[in-house]
């Protein structure tokens, strides 16, 4: 890959988003084809993701990137990672769950706590999701995979809703929508 001199001093490992965004299509890759070798990579790649998260308060949170091998230029990690870019990680390890690779119930429990403890504001009135895992950093209506956390709590699918509920942006909406199936079903 060709970088303009002076882009990257040193080489460094891709953002947790990039990274995972590749994973989803390894999944699929696997259901599609039934080709061990991409079950090989999209096993690799969730466990490498499930080591970068981290507990608190029985819920996950993790770092936008961070070095991940001895070659990584990158010396520490970097930001909190941010809602809008989290949406893509959670769509990965939902994705990695549902086809049995690496994540569990127990993972996906811990998930849906960061969004509803951690990141949620605790109002159905006037309910915002945190702009980062973490809690803080304004707030985010980037929730088209958060919402597929609603198959573990129904709660989820009200408040990812009540957020876009008059939302422009009709793929977001559509998302949504189609998460609704989680509200009438038993866990």
């Amino acid at each position: 890959v060709w970088e303009p001199i002076g882009f990257r001093k040193e080489r460094v490992s891709l953002p947790m988003n990039q990274y995972t965004a590749f994973g989803r299509t390894i999944i699929k890759l696997w259901q599609i084809t039934k080709d061990e070798r991409y079950l090989d990579v999209a096993t690799k790649m969730a466990r490498m993701v499930k080591s970068l998260l981290r507990v608190k308060d029985d819920a996950y949170w993790w770092y936008y990137a961070e070095p991940v091998a001895d070659w990584d230029g990158r010396k520490k990690p970097s930001f909190v990672e941010h809602t809008h870019y989290a949406d893509m990680d959670v769509g990965f390890m939902i994705d990695a769950y549902e086809a049995g690779v690496v994540f569990d119930r127990e993972d996906m429990r811990r998930l849906t706590n960061t969004f509803i403890n951690v990141m949620w504001n605790g109002s159905l009135e006037n309910p915002k999701v945190a702009g980062g895992v973490l809690g803080g950093a304004g707030y985010s209506t980037a929730l088209c995979d958060f919402v597929r956390l609603a198959q573990f709590n129904p709660k989820v699918w009200t408040i990812c809703y009540k957020i876009n509920r008059e939302s422009k942006d009709v793929k977001r909406l559509a998302l949504i929508l189609a998460c609704e199936r989680y509200v009438h079903q038993p866990s």
